[in-house]
């Protein structure tokens, strides 16, 4: 179907898509004009090594001290992104995320490995500049709780852990214009799908009653003539051609047969 066949297509049933469109322009305008936008702002946490364990007096290092482990057993991966995304599963788990919206966070935060050197790379959006700002700092919080209860369920000294040096926020978040941007356009895609389809529809149900007519016309004309003009349903002549209005035949006369006594004196 070209364009000049969709839009005659659109011009025959142009009031079964007004609604449509009407909506779709509505929503639009709210989405454009009216809505609130997203807000966005980024925090960085950074990883700090631990010191490396320390030497006995036979020069071998020290396994563990009263307080704990000195072999940190996330230090041995020698990345630490790969911490990072250790670390980011488990603060964006739904159960943290939960936790978090009930604090007053934005649940749609996002937690990446910065590419240059050992950074989380905190991405937090809001309803507000100030809802932007407060989720990323209460994700940079749980990263931090995060990773000290990890090395600590491994029996970590203190000493040797994964410290963090987390990186203030700016004091304000900027506007998500694009976010604003690719709704209005989802708006509009399933608007124009909608139309699309009510303009479908009606067009199947006018082709429908436009070959149901045809059909009940060709019927019409294949059928034999019947009537005479009159409405009685009679053409006036019956199945030997002989016209109904015309009299019957006399019948032929009946011949006298004669009594058994004469027909013996006859012969």
């Amino acid at each position: 179907m070209d364009l000049l066949a969709v839009f005659r297509t659109f011009r025959r049933h142009w009031l079964a898509a007004l609604p449509v469109l009407l909506l779709t322009l509505g929503c639009l305008t709210y989405v454009v004009f009216l809505r609130a936008p997203d807000y966005e702002t980024t925090g960085n946490v950074v990883l700090i090594s631990p010191p490396a364990a320390p030497l006995g007096d036979d020069g071998k290092p020290i396994l563990k001290t009263p307080a704990g482990k000195t072999d940190n057993p996330l230090n041995r991966f020698g990345d630490q992104s790969v911490v990072v995304n250790i670390v980011s599963r488990t603060v964006s788990t739904d159960a943290t995320r939960e936790k978090l919206k009930a604090e007053g966070a934005d649940p749609r935060y996002e937690i990446a490995a910065g590419l240059n050197g050992p950074v989380a790379e905190i991405t937090a959006v809001g309803t507000s500049s100030a809802q932007a700002v407060l989720t990323a700092q209460l994700v940079a919080e749980s990263f931090v709780d995060n990773l000290a209860a990890l090395q600590s369920a491994q029996g970590v000294d203190p000493s040797y852990m994964i410290t963090t040096l987390p990186v203030e926020p700016p004091p304000d978040a900027t506007p998500k214009l694009s976010s604003t941007m690719r709704l209005g356009v989802g708006v509009l895609g399933m608007g124009i799908l909608a139309a699309f389809f009510v303009v479908s529809v009606a067009e199947a149900r006018s082709n429908s009653k436009l070959q149901r007519a045809e059909a009940e016309a060709e019927a019409e004309a294949a059928a034999p003539a019947t009537g005479d003009g009159d409405g009685d349903g009679d053409d006036g002549w019956d199945d030997t051609g002989r016209s109904v209005h015309q009299p019957p035949p006399p019948a032929p006369a009946a011949v006298a047969r004669p009594a058994r006594g004469e027909r013996w004196r006859a012969s």
